[in-house]
């Protein structure tokens, strides 16, 4: 018995090398030993990812050590790590800025605005609204930053052999009263008086950011249609947008305007508008979205 019972003690000895560094050789089945802590709590008999290897928790198993490998494997999860956010995902995720930050961004509606639109259906708020500030341009009043722009405008036309005449800028509530009232009865009704003259308090020269130029080389054409044909006519067509002004009434946008095609009149809107309205075929109404104008209502 005493060696039978010595012999049991040797063999159980001998079967502890086989664990991990330092583990004590487990004397109850592998079916009773404790959950390995990675896999405390888990139900299933596979261990959590990020477990060690059955290998090492297998004393005395008669598997061969070659086969740790694909038993290694198994505990892992068969597929690849959680991928990333795809990119469509990532975007849908993003915060979306406005298409076009500078329509979304615009002021159509204050007096003040750079990018305020008047017209005949679309009167200053207040109607009898005055700039805060003018400045003198040849003896023609603007708000500061349309003088600024204009004096740029003009010295760069003089750079290219045009001497561009100020005709008219800031005018009161009423001022235009009274420049009005002289159409209508010179044309002898406000029908005819509509088609060329705004009506006060709906004026763009009220807004003190409008301006009529004339070429010092054609006097003849000031304030008229043949303006737009003049040599300084055209290079002010195609160059006004560079310095924020658009040629606020264009041939052939009368149904949108309201009124005939003035290419000596310049509205200032900002380099970045006037870039927009130029591009976008120079009608104020058609780019920023606005319904025509064609007459007064009421």
């Amino acid at each position: 018995m005493r060696t039978t019972t010595a012999a049991l003690v040797l063999a159980v000895l001998l079967a502890g090398c086989s664990g991990p560094e330092g583990a004590p050789a487990p004397s109850s089945p592998p079916s009773s030993r404790p959950a390995s802590p990675s896999a405390a709590g888990d139900s299933s008999s596979a261990p959590s990812p990020g477990s060690s290897a059955p290998l090492s928790s297998s004393p005395g198993a008669s598997s061969p050590a070659t086969t740790a490998p694909s038993a290694a494997t198994s505990s892992r999860p068969s597929g690849s790590p959680t991928p990333a956010p795809s990119s469509s995902a990532a975007k849908q995720s993003e915060p979306s800025g406005p298409s076009e930050p500078s329509r979304t961004a615009r002021d159509v509606d204050s007096a003040d605005s750079p990018t305020v639109v008047v017209n005949k259906a679309r009167p200053l708020d207040p109607v009898d609204y005055a700039p805060g500030s003018l400045e003198s341009v040849d003896g023609v009043p603007l708000r500061p930053e349309a003088a600024a722009a204009l004096e740029a405008l003009r010295a760069e036309a003089a750079a290219a052999g045009h001497h561009l005449t100020v005709l008219s800028g800031y005018r009161s509530y009423g001022r235009q009263q009274q420049v009005y009232a002289g159409w209508v009865s010179h044309h002898g009704s406000a029908e005819a008086a509509d088609r060329i003259s705004a009506r006060p308090g709906h004026s763009e020269h009220q807004t003190g950011l409008a301006v009529d130029l004339g070429d010092a080389a054609s006097p003849d054409c000031d304030l008229d249609a043949c303006f737009g044909t003049t040599p300084a006519g055209r290079w002010v067509a195609a160059h006004a947008h560079e310095h924020g002004f658009v040629v606020r009434f264009p041939e052939g946008a009368e149904q949108v305007t309201g009124f005939s095609a003035e290419p000596w009149h310049l509205r200032w809107l900002g380099a970045e508008a006037a870039a927009q309205v130029h591009a976008g075929g120079g009608v104020v109404e058609t780019v920023f979205g606005l319904p025509d104008a064609p007459g007064y209502r009421g």
